[in-house]
C-alpha cells in the first residue's frame, strides 16, 4: 500500500483532524484516510433527469447564440450587450430569469424564447430544441419571386452576394432588409443555378428566368439592391450558422457588377463562360416600367 507523509502540517488543521477522529472514534490515520478519500473519490457520471438535460442543453445554446451576437456585430459598437440589457431588450422586467436559465437553473418559457427569437433573429425552435440552424436561412430557389416583393415604395431593400473561392463556388446569397424595423432575412440559392460555369442546361435555364425577373422588374428595384462578391475560400458560407448582419460586414466583401453585366449581355467574367446564348438572350429583353410593382 502507498503511503503519504506530510512534513509543515499546520497545527491549527491538526488539532481539527485530532478532534473530529476523537468524536467519531477513529485515529487520525483514519480519519485522514477517509478525508482523503471522500475528497478524491472517482467522480460518478452525472445522472441527469429530462429536464435537468434540456434546461442544461438549452444554457448552452442560449449562451452560444449570445456569443455569436456579440461577434457578429449584432450590436453597434456602443450598446451593450450584457445579459441585463438582452433581457430587457426582451422585454422582461428583471434579468433574473434569464440569468437562472442561463445557469441551467431555470426552464425556459416558450413566450420568452418567442420574444427573444423576435428581437434577436434567432431560430427558436433551434433554441428549445437544437433542430435546424441557430439562424433562418432560406432556400429561395423556387420562390425568389416572393424574396423580391415590394408591396410598397422603399419597404425591403436587397443585397445580392456572388461566392468565389472554395467548395461554394457561385453560390448566391441574398440578404433581405426591412427598411422600416431593421429585419432581416437570409436567403440563398444553391441548387437552382449557380453563378458559375458547369450547371448543366437546366441550371443555365433557372439562371436566365433568375436574371429576367430581375431585369423586368429593375425600374422597381434598382434603388434598393446592391450587388457583392464575398471572397469565402475554404471558410465556406456557414448558412444559419450567422446573424444576416454577419455578412454586412465581412471584410472579404466587395462590389461587384455582375448583375449589370448579365443585363447588358455582357460576360461577367471567366466563371461563367457557358451562358453566351441565354446573355444573348438576355440583352434583348427591355427594363420594365418604373411604375410596376414587383410580384409573384
Amino acid at each position: 500500500m502507498a503511503k503519504i507523509q506530510v512534513r509543515n502540517f499546520p497545527d491549527d488543521i491538526f488539532m481539527r483532524v485530532e478532534a473530529a477522529a476523537a468524536r467519531a472514534e477513529r485515529s487520525i490515520e483514519a480519519e485522514c484516510r477517509l478525508a482523503l478519500t471522500e475528497k478524491y473519490k472517482p467522480a460518478q457520471e452525472e445522472s441527469l433527469t429530462h429536464r435537468q438535460r434540456w434546461r442544461k442543453d438549452v444554457a448552452a445554446r442560449l449562451a452560444f447564440v449570445f456569443e455569436r451576437l456579440r461577434s457578429d456585430g449584432f450590436f453597434a459598437w456602443n450598446e451593450p450587450s450584457d445579459v441585463a440589457h438582452i433581457a430587457r431588450r426582451a422585454g422582461e422586467a428583471s434579468p433574473a430569469l434569464l440569468f437562472d436559465c442561463l445557469d441551467g437553473l431555470d426552464d425556459m418559457p416558450f413566450d420568452l424564447a418567442d420574444r427573444l427569437s423576435l428581437s434577436f433573429g434567432f431560430n427558436q425552435s433551434w433554441l428549445l430544441s437544437g433542430e435546424k440552424t441557430p439562424f433562418p436561412a432560406h432556400n429561395i430557389g423556387s420562390s425568389y419571386h416572393d424574396f423580391f416583393s415590394q408591396p410598397e415604395e422603399g419597404k425591403f431593400s436587397w443585397e445580392l452576394y456572388r461566392v468565389t473561392g472554395g467548395r461554394h463556388e457561385g453560390e448566391l446569397i441574398c440578404l433581405k432588409s426591412d427598411n422600416k424595423n431593421g429585419n432581416k432575412t437570409l436567403g440563398y440559392i444553391n441548387e437552382h443555378f449557380v453563378l458559375a460555369d458547369g450547371m448543366g442546361g437546366g441550371g443555365r435555364g433557372n439562371l436566365e428566368y433568375f436574371i429576367r425577373f430581375l431585369k423586368e422588374n429593375w425600374p422597381a428595384l434598382s434603388s434598393y439592391i446592391t450587388t457583392w462578391v464575398y471572397e469565402a475560400a475554404d471558410k465556406g458560407t456557414d448558412l444559419g450558422q450567422h446573424h444576416p448582419v454577419f455578412y454586412q460586414r465581412l471584410m472579404s466583401r466587395s462590389p461587384g457588377k455582375w448583375l449589370i453585366d448579365m443585363f447588358e449581355g455582357r460576360r461577367p467574367g471567366d466563371w461563367l463562360k457557358e451562358f453566351d446564348y441565354e446573355l444573348n438572350d438576355i440583352k434583348k429583353i427591355p427594363y420594365g416600367r418604373r411604375d410596376e410593382k414587383v410580384t409573384g
